[in-house]
């Protein structure tokens, strides 16, 4: 099984520098009791960085339990990417069925993070059309303790589903202020390094850079004006790890239980998302990456068919041949004897 990683966010900036954790927990605290949603804000694992606000006592004790706080940790991550994907709060079910939300905080094309909320119950049947991001939990569970998270479980907020939509626009509208302010912090701070740089006048590139923020400009004309680029958010960015790593490893056994895993999420869900993303099932695209490979070998060098087929993960040089020749238009030995396709790639 292959481990986990997220190589998406490795260079973006840390996410206590996007929002001061210590102030952001006060502001969250207030949107907690005033939504009467518990918040908590994570890193792009899911991972928090504030401290949770009002949660609940039945995700408390959910959360007591290693095996579920896993899960919890898996639907905050996944709730984010989702969120970052779609570039608006995305609202969806954990794995013990209660409705969340989570609002991206995404930086130059970069997801580094998310607000989590919810801890709710809906008061009409909107739920049934959620999805469950995370496979409902099969851990076993004891008796005493089933009987407590149902009893809990119970005294949970109910709303209805307008209202949860209000509140994830609401919190949608404060993240990208964040998102703008952070931004602006960035772009300031590296055009005050640059100019003090050419000028030695730390003081004047300061006073004068702030003087054009203020000049009447808003914070978001002055994020896309020329001197600032905003990069998209991808749209890959939750099948990404797997995107790299099929590139990276083209030649192992590569499956698509080991990718889903990967990213952190379910087979049944990667292979959806995965078709959407590139357009192809995973077993095609994974056949394409390893057939361009084999186009440069067959180009490139002078190594026998089956040495090529072989390293590439092919054990059956006959569906080497076949794959090739569907993809390609010719078989292997006609490609390498300069009978190529001008259609394949």
């Amino acid at each position: 099984m292959v481990a986990w990683s997220f190589p998406v966010t490795k260079n973006a900036p840390n996410l206590d520098y996007i929002i001061n954790a210590h102030n952001y927990q006060k502001i969250q605290d207030c949107l907690s009791e005033a939504s009467d949603m518990a918040i908590l804000t994570v890193d792009y694992q899911g991972v928090p960085v504030t401290r949770h606000s009002r949660c609940s006592t039945y995700c408390t004790l959910v959360r007591s339990n290693p095996e579920l706080n896993n899960l919890c940790r898996k639907c905050d991550a996944r709730g984010g990417l989702e969120a970052a994907r779609i570039s608006k709060p995305y609202i969806y079910r954990c794995h013990m069925g209660i409705l969340d939300l989570a609002v991206p905080i995404v930086l130059e094309g970069m997801y580094t993070g998310a607000i989590m909320a919810g801890q709710v119950v809906l008061s009409d049947d909107g739920q049934s059309g959620l999805e469950r991001i995370v496979e409902t939990s099969t851990i076993p569970l004891d008796p005493e303790f089933k009987k407590q998270l149902d009893q809990e479980k119970k005294m949970l907020p109910v709303m209805s589903q307008d209202r949860v939509q209000v509140i994830a626009n609401m919190l949608f509208q404060i993240n990208n202020y964040i998102i703008e302010e952070a931004m602006l912090k960035i772009r300031l701070s590296e055009s005050l390094g640059e100019s003090a740089a050419a000028s030695g006048d730390t003081a004047g590139a300061e006073g004068s850079r702030i003087a054009e923020v203020k000049s009447g400009n808003s914070t978001k004309e002055f994020l896309t004006s020329k001197s600032v680029t905003v990069r998209p958010v991808y749209n890959s960015v939750i099948v990404k790890p797997a995107l790299e790593y099929i590139e990276n490893h083209f030649d192992e056994r590569l499956t698509l239980d080991d990718m889903a895993s990967l990213c952190n999420i379910s087979s049944s869900y990667f292979s959806k998302l995965f078709n959407r993303i590139t357009g192809e099932n995973f077993s095609n695209y994974v056949n394409t990456v390893r057939i361009r490979k084999a186009c440069e070998l067959l180009e490139n060098g002078d190594l026998p068919i089956t040495t090529i087929a072989f390293d590439l993960g092919y054990e059956d040089i006959s569906y080497f041949d076949k794959v090739f020749k569907r993809l390609t238009g010719v078989t292997p030995s006609q490609y390498k004897s300069g009978c190529r396709s001008a259609d394949f790639f």
